[in-house]
């Protein structure tokens, strides 16, 4: 089998299929600078990639063709966690992807607008950027759902996010990252959020309040969800709309926290 030129190790990995995962559908993977044992999503390297894991690259399973990839975090000379879309249909069956590593002059090539349908990487100091419109496929699972992020800073002439479309005519769903970047920005009382909207019509925010709470807003009623957020961490966030019911159900870092009805 063909190798990616350059490399020098590599690892086979099996996705598990599951049901509605069809093509281009996004996984989790943990890669380990240390040595053990894989298992799940999570691989080890042995000490053999780069500190900061910036050599760290996935193909499908003919070994060279590369695929699109994004770094959520990273702790350098311990660990990293990658979202990868893997092309193969995952529906039905398992599918071999590989990890290579060992490339010294490498640097990374992530990128969230390649596994998403826009993307920060929070490295630019920007208090102001425009709101972002996605448009969703209704799939029962699907790699690209909407928006991984925004910068959550307070400006003075707004203290909205992002807001997100959804034209679907019975639900919708978005998976996404959130990093608040400096809780400073906002005063007492105050909050910043992610507008949920279905056409010209605003259903819910999710808001992240001064006293680190997570709440539910819709414009008229506020619920608290018992969850708070963290200074300069990374959320991550799921929200699942019924467009029929008119509820929608929150989760925050695979916590389940409430259904809301908008």
């Amino acid at each position: 089998m063909a190798w990616l030129s350059g490399w020098s190790y590599r690892k086979s990995h099996v996705i598990n299929s599951a049901s509605g995962a069809e093509t281009n559908y996004l996984v989790k993977i943990r890669v380990y600078y240390g040595s053990g044992t894989d298992s799940g999503g999570n691989v080890y390297v042995n000490g053999k990639c780069r500190t900061d894991f910036g050599d760290i690259r996935f193909t499908d399973d003919d070994g060279t063709t590369l695929l699109d990839y994004w770094m959520e975090r990273k702790t350098n000379n311990d660990n990293a966690d990658f979202w990868v879309e893997v092309a193969d249909n995952l529906s039905s069956n398992n599918q071999t992807i590989y990890i290579y590593y060992g490339k010294s002059d490498a640097t990374t090539t992530q990128n969230g607008d390649n596994v998403y349908c826009w993307g920060d990487d929070f490295e630019a100091d920007i208090l102001n950027w425009t709101a972002t419109n996605c448009t969703f496929t209704q799939q029962a699972a699907a790699a690209k759902y909407g928006t991984y992020g925004g910068k959550m800073l307070r400006t003075a002439n707004s203290h909205s996010v992002y807001r997100v479309f959804a034209d679907q005519t019975k639900g919708f769903k978005l998976e996404g990252w959130i990093k608040i970047r400096d809780r400073g920005y906002l005063s007492t009382g105050e909050a910043l959020h992610v507008q949920l909207r279905h056409g010209t019509t605003t259903m819910v925010w999710v808001q992240f309040h001064n006293n680190h709470n997570i709440e539910w807003w819709n414009g008229a009623t506020m619920v608290d969800t018992g969850i708070d957020w963290v200074d300069s961490l990374y959320h991550f966030i799921e929200i699942t709309g019924d467009l029929e019911a008119n509820t929608a159900t929150l989760k925050v870092d695979g916590v389940s926290a409430s259904t809301f009805g908008f």
